[in-house]
Parts: structure tokens; sequence; C-alpha cells
């Protein structure tokens, strides 16, 4: 059973309770009104009696001449014929103080006791006459069944054309409500089938639940695209770069396979052979490693002060070659993370610097606290890059102006911009104060800093010999 089916039916259920409740409100309503009204004629009928009862206990011979007139109208030797009781009226019958039928014709034999009670279909009152009889009202129940046979009957033809009304109307706004899922699923199943993900939900008018569903999914296939497409062209890059050193290879196992060659050349062929297959293992590890920062990172607790000094011993001897001042200004920066992964994110930095400063440059390397993040900075005097390309810089295979044929496959900011991103941080490029290039990693601190292995380092300088 679909959704768009059991809202109507719950549109039907609720109506049925509505339809119910309503019956059963104007069902007791009317009884207790009918009843109300018999009630009154009863009591009516009884008080007229009582009224009379009292008259002639105060003026017996007046009473007693005017019957007696009265009845001389009469024919005495016709026999006399109760007259029905008009509808709406009660039959009032009275009592002797011996409980014997002094006038009147009771439709029920009944003990005499005082007050309201329902027998045999009829609504009997008793009451006691101040000359010491009884006078008894009764009235049939006709009434007030046929009344409520009368509501019973309209409810059982209108309960169900409103059940069903509220079927048809809960029907036809569920699906017209669930309009849009309907489209979601119908694209859902066209993009799996066709591949297509550009296409788009149409947008639902207003700003209700529906509306936000598809402005979520939109939301969802825009980024969907973008990682497709950022996918793709990572891959085409990935194939280029990878294309370069495999020709080398097959060109250089080509050339030295076309003749005889001497032990020495063919010694050199496999020099060249090795160094390339060594730039293409490193590429492949600098892949795998940007691959593998879309999953989770391992966490322990580190400090980024302990491994920016370690990144700038690794990188001491590029440093001194390229007779470069380092800088280190370190300070405690606890945060959370993988120690191996991060290591290589502040060496690729020290080393991008290494690489790109001028000889005799100065490279800072900064470390601290900065409110809730944990910050590294690495900072160098060269020329820098223009403010239009930190972003590009920070995608795979993307190299600043100038040095498309230099060393390197463009995959080290890359690779520090996913880390930091995997680490719950961001990574950001601009210009220092030193003149150059400004890279700064910025990590959630971690809580409860322990005490960093080299305390505070405040500008230590390493000038080159």
């Amino acid at each position: 059973m679909n959704i768009r089916l059991r809202l109507a039916l719950l549109a039907s259920v609720v109506s049925a309770a509505m339809m119910l409740a309503m019956f059963l409100a104007l069902y007791f309503s009317v009884r207790g009104t009918l009843v109300g009204v018999l009630d009154a004629s009863l009591r009516t009928g009884v008080a007229a009696r009582v009224a009379e009862d009292v008259r002639r206990s105060q003026y017996p011979q007046p009473y007693e001449g005017f019957r007696r007139n009265f009845d001389s109208d009469r024919n005495d030797n016709r026999p006399r014929v109760s007259r029905p009781t008009p509808p709406g009226l009660a039959t009032v019958v009275t009592f002797g103080k011996d409980g014997a039928v002094a006038s009147g014709t009771p439709p029920l034999t009944l003990p005499l006791i005082e007050g309201f009670v329902r027998v045999n279909g009829y609504r009997i009152l008793t009451a006691r006459l101040p000359s010491g009889g009884w006078v008894r009202a009764f009235r049939a129940e006709d009434e007030l069944l046929s009344s409520l046979e009368g509501v019973t009957h309209v409810f059982s033809v209108v309960a169900p054309l409103v059940i069903l009304l509220g079927f048809l109307g809960g029907y036809l706004l569920a699906g017209r409500a669930l309009r849009p899922v309907g489209q979601v699923t119908r694209l859902a199943a066209r993009i799996a089938a066709s591949g297509r993900y550009r296409e788009r939900v149409p947008h639902s008018p207003g700003r209700d639940e529906m509306a936000r569903l598809t402005e979520t999914i939109n939301a969802m296939l825009d980024r969907l695209a973008d990682l497709i497409e950022h996918e793709r062209a990572f891959a085409l890059a990935a194939a280029h770069e990878l294309r370069t050193p495999l020709a080398v290879i097959r060109a250089r196992a080509s050339l030295a396979l076309e003749r005889e060659r001497s032990p020495l050349q063919y010694q050199a062929a496999l020099a060249e052979i090795e160094g390339v297959s060594t730039d293409l293992s490193r590429l492949a590890d600098r892949l795998l490693a940007l691959a593998r920062t879309s999953v989770d990172a391992n966490r322990e607790d580190l400090d980024l002060a302990d491994l920016a000094l370690e990144a700038s011993e690794v990188h001491s001897s590029a440093l001194r070659e390229r007779r470069l001042t380092l800088t280190l200004d370190l300070t405690s920066a606890p945060a959370a993370g993988d120690r191996t992964v991060l290591l290589l994110a502040a060496s690729n930095l020290v080393q991008n610097a290494a690489r790109y400063v001028r000889e005799g440059g100065a490279v800072r390397v900064r470390a601290g606290a900065q409110g809730d993040e944990s910050v590294l900075v690495v900072e160098d005097d060269g020329p820098g890059i223009p403010d239009e390309d930190a972003e590009r810089l920070q995608k795979p295979f993307q190299r600043g102006l100038g040095l498309q044929g230099s060393e390197g496959a463009g995959l080290g900011l890359a690779l520090v911009s996913g880390i930091s991103r995997q680490h719950g941080g961001t990574f950001s490029l601009g210009r220092s104060d030193l003149g150059g290039l400004k890279a700064e990693i910025r990590l959630p601190a971690r809580p409860t800093p322990p005490t960093s292995e080299h305390g505070a380092l405040a500008q230590v300088d390493s000038p080159t010999p």
C-alpha cells in the first residue's frame, strides 16, 4: 500500500471519527431535549390535577355542583367513551387513597411510587394529591423514538457520503502534496539509468516541506555534480601525469632493445628507467595519500609544534643546500589527528618553501594556539602568488605561473588542503609579511593540551653556514 493510499485512508478514518462524534453528540442532545419535553408535559398534567384537587378540597360544593351541572347536560343512559389523548399531551389518571382508579384509564398497572419511571415504552410521573390520593401521568415514547430514528437515518445516509468525500479529498490532496516526491523518484531513476547527473527536480512553489525537499535534493545533486566533475578532472589530470613517465620508460626500453647494446649502454638505460620509475612511484604514493583524505582520519593527541619542528629537521639539508635562513617560532599547538598524515602536510609546506624560494632567501615556520584553534604557518620571502590563484593551487595537478615545467606533479598543496579538511580544519594561501607566500593550516584545538616536548621555541634562527 503506497503512502498516498495510506493518507487517504487516514483521512477517511478521521472523517468517520468526526462523524461518529457528531452523531453521538446530536443523538444525546436530541434525546435529552425530547425527554425534557416529555417530562414537562407530564409535570403539566400532574400539576393540573393537583390544582384541581386543591380547588375541590377548598370549595367542595361549588365544584360538585359544577360537576353535576356539567354532567346533567349528558345522557346518563349513554355509555361514556374515553377520548383519546391528543398527540403531545399526557394521559392523566387519578387514584383514591386506597389506590383504586378514580378517573381516567391507565395504559399500565403499576405500584404507586412517587417519581419518574420508564416502563414498556411509557414515560410515567406519579405524585401524591393534597387530598391523600394519587395522580399519575403517562406519555408514550413513540415521538421520542421516531425523532431519534430520524436522526439515525439521516446519519446513516450522510456519514458514508462524508467518509467517501474524505477519502477522495485525502487521496487528491495527498497526490498533489506528494507530486514532488514522485518527481524526485523518477529523476533518481533516470539518473541511475542514464548517468545524466545534471538534471534537476522542478522547484515546488511556496516554502512548505515539499519546497524544502526539492531545494535539498537539487542542492545535493549540485554537490554530486561538482564531485563528479572534480573526480573526472582528477582522473584526466592523473592519467596525463602518469602518461609522461610511462612514455619515457617505454621509449627508453624500446630504444635499448632495438639492437645489441654494450653493457654500459644497457646500464645507462636501466638507470634512467629506474629514475623515472622512482618518480612514478612517488607520484602514485601521493595520489594514494590524496585519495585517503576522503575517509576519516585516525585520532591521537599531538602537537603541531612538534610536527613543524620534525618537518623542518627532515628538510634541513635542502634548506642548507640553497643557503636559506630558517626561523622557528613554535609554541604549544595541541590538536588531535593522524600524526603520520599531518607530518606529511607539514613536510609538504616546508619542502615547497625550500624548493621555490630564491637561493639565499628566508623561510619562517610558526605554530601556536589561537583561541579554539591550533595553527601551523610556513612563510617565505619569495615571489608569492597572485590572490586569484590561491584557490586554484589547492586543486590537484595545479602549478603556479611559470612553474609548469618544474619538478613535481602539483599535488603538494592539494594534499595539504585535503588533509586539513579530513581533520576538520582549513587550509589557506595568502601574502606573508615577509613578502612571499603564507601557507596556513588551522585545526580544532584539543581541549586539554599536554606540555610540548620543546616547551616554547621562540624565534630560533637557523642560518645556513
